[in-house]
């Protein structure tokens, strides 16, 4: 009952035990993605954006100035100075005769002054400045982005080549392992024949030899294996030392090139920057307005007879055009130009290249296919080989190193094999869009 129970239980427990996930090339990629810090540009140039939009939409509203004053003249108008400059004029004979009539009280003119003040600024024409900062504000974001998907895609690429890499290194191990069945069973035969006369000690020793070699060499693969996995898990973000890697279908289309989006995004920056040239020689009409309490009022009678303070409105529209944005028009032109025919440069160096790199890439290839429609066929060849060799060796015509040539001329074959077919995913996915 005991045994019978521990077995069960036994049982269930083999059966709850988690089986090794399993996980695609996308799927890896999106990850390391999000895992990137470089994922987290994306939100802050999203914020920068609304700023600057809302930083342009602002231009339109009114400028607003409030101050105040209050000082002294050291050397104010007095009335001894009003009487001389206009005692022989018509007008400045009437003042005095009413001044000295005692019709008007006149007072010297204090020599402080005082005032609260407030201008107010409306755009009416900006000459396309605040519709020139929108198109700004978005061009600069998308030249950001453009840089943050070039590092992404870098990103991307890495993992793509890690998880080829670890696919070849998974397809050498099995074939290693497979090579060693074949050894140990023809290290078997070797002892089974050396028992019976009918073969020489330093034979097993090359089975053993061969054995260990094999041994070793999956042992190094097997500890570059788990180098890529922890790195395919730091980028990544998750553990995937386990989790089986499916092998990704070949890719139809090129990838896209975002290093060529994020030249023509830093030509339509240069583009807003010449229009930003052109605003800056355009006339602008203003609505002003300016108020002020204080003293001395504009009136100047009121000020000879009271030290009360007034109040001032002016009204108007103002036309300003800046000449002087002329001086450097020229030269700032030219810088611009010269940048963008610097990008045209690059851009046709980054097509040169992919050009360059797509043609290795359709060499290889086409190299690729034309083995992998022979592989099959070498490796029956080589197989029948080894199952010659093996006979022969048992009827003493080959010793032991012609069979082991024979066992490794096989498996080397096979391994050409997988390694053609994951080569050849691989290279489809290098090329990339011109």
């Amino acid at each position: 009952m005991m045994k019978r129970s521990l077995a069960i239980f036994l049982i269930y427990g083999f059966l709850s035990l988690p089986a090794n996930a399993e996980v695609t090339m996308d799927e890896c990629r999106e990850m390391a993605r999000k895992n990137h810090p470089a994922i987290r540009t994306y939100g802050l140039i999203e914020a920068t954006r609304e700023c600057s939009l809302s930083n342009a939409s602002r231009l339109w509203l009114p400028s607003i100035q409030i101050g105040g004053l209050a000082g002294g003249y050291n050397n104010p108008i007095s009335i001894d100075d009003l009487f001389a400059s206009i005692q022989g004029t018509p007008t400045g004979k009437l003042f005095l005769n009413t001044v000295i009539h005692g019709m008007l009280n006149v007072v010297n003119p204090s020599p402080h002054t005082y005032k609260a003040s407030a201008a107010l600024n409306q755009h009416i024409l900006d000459g396309g400045a605040a519709a020139t900062a929108k198109k700004i504000a978005e061009a600069e974001a998308q030249v950001h982005r453009a840089e943050t998907d070039v590092t992404l895609q870098q990103v991307c690429n890495r993992v793509d080549e890690i998880y080829f890499s670890i696919l070849l290194l998974e397809k050498r191990i099995m074939q290693l392992e497979s090579k060693q069945e074949v050894l140990y069973t023809a290290k078997d035969r070797v002892a089974s024949l050396l028992e019976s006369g009918s073969a020489r000690s330093d034979e097993l020793d090359e089975m053993d030899a061969a054995c260990i070699e094999t041994e070793q060499k999956k042992v190094d693969m097997e500890s570059s294996l788990k180098y890529f996995r922890l790195a395919l898990s730091l980028l990544t973000g998750k553990d995937l030392m386990t989790d089986e890697l499916i092998i990704p279908p070949a890719l139809p289309q090129p990838q896209a090139t975002p290093q060529i989006l994020l030249l023509d995004n830093r030509m339509n920056l240069l583009a807003l920057e010449r229009d930003k040239l052109n605003v800056a020689v355009r006339p602008h009409l203003d609505l002003v307005a300016d108020a002020y309490y204080g003293y001395p009022n504009r009136n100047i009678f009121a000020d000879l007879v009271s030290y009360s303070p007034g109040a001032n409105v002016f009204v108007g529209l103002r036309l300003s055009w800046n000449l002087s944005a002329f001086y450097t028009r020229k030269n700032n032109l030219t810088i611009i130009s010269n940048s963008m025919k610097r990008i045209d440069v690059q851009k046709d160096i980054l097509k040169l290249d992919i050009r360059l790199r797509n043609n290795a890439v359709d060499t290889e290839m086409e190299r690729l296919q034309k083995c992998l429609e022979r592989d099959d066929e070498l490796i029956s060849i080589r197989k029948r080989l080894r199952e010659s060799a093996e006979l022969s060796y048992s009827q003493g015509v080959i010793d032991a190193s012609q069979l082991i040539s024979r066992i490794d001329d096989e498996f080397q074959a096979r391994l050409n094999a997988e390694i053609h077919g994951i080569e050849s995913l691989r290279e489809s996915y290098k090329r990339t869009e011109e």
